[in-house]
């Protein structure tokens, strides 16, 4: 029952935008070459599944649709994670928490070294970065008892954190480390996020910079 009012409430807020976006992109491309295309993508459209394609990632909206559909299958995968690490223990969530990001820094720097294609469309890859987010979620209650909460999370840490985060990404960009691919600085940014998630919970942070985050998101 809770896990069912929880979908019916999130999809309820993103399918209809999502859905009627697709109607008319499909409608806006009759008449060209592209509209046999767009027939053939309305099932993976109406059903929200595009990020499971990553070679579609640029398909549709230029984009558009498919972040929307990584959020999609993140909502309905949420409630189901959510309960299963909810019945881990501390020690365990601790574990699997600092074995998924140590992986994803492996899978990362391996893509790099081998000059491999983007991770960033990568359903695995968004789904484990996803799956970090909730074991840290989880976690976050027992680490805000905890006495180093204060000093890691005190406001000049957090604060400090935003600036090293912009920087962090635009030099990335800019002047094409890890080939210009800001994920590959997952590393880097999947702690700063936390931090700044984490730190933000108990203070007032500027809604410019917490619109900012949430967009980098």
């Amino acid at each position: 029952g809770e896990i069912k009012r929880f979908l019916k409430r999130r999809l309820v807020s993103l399918m209809p935008l999502y859905l009627f976006l697709a109607v008319i992109h499909v409608i806006e491309t009759y008449g060209t070459k592209r509209f046999v295309r767009e027939l053939y993508l309305i099932p993976v459209e109406f059903t929200g599944t595009q990020t499971l394609f990553q070679s579609m990632i640029k398909m549709s909206h230029n984009g558009g649709t498919w972040f929307i559909s990584c959020f999609l299958v993140c909502t309905v995968l949420f409630p189901y994670l959510h309960t299963l690490i909810r019945s881990c223990s501390t020690k365990s969530k601790v574990l699997w928490l600092c074995g998924l990001y140590l992986f994803g820094v492996y899978a990362l720097k391996l893509n790099t070294y081998l000059e491999l294609t983007s991770l960033y469309g990568n359903p695995f890859f968004r789904l484990l970065e996803f799956t970090i987010g909730v074991f840290a979620g989880s976690l976050y209650p027992a680490f805000q008892k905890s006495r180093g909460y204060r000093v890691v999370c005190s406001p000049l840490v957090v604060l400090c954190a935003y600036p090293v985060l912009f920087w962090s990404l635009t030099i990335i960009v800019n002047y094409g480390i890890y080939n210009g691919d800001p994920v590959s600085a997952d590393w880097l940014v999947i702690p700063l996020f936390l931090l700044i998630l984490c730190g933000s919970a108990n203070m007032n942070i500027p809604s410019f910079l917490s619109g900012i985050v949430g967009h980098l998101g």
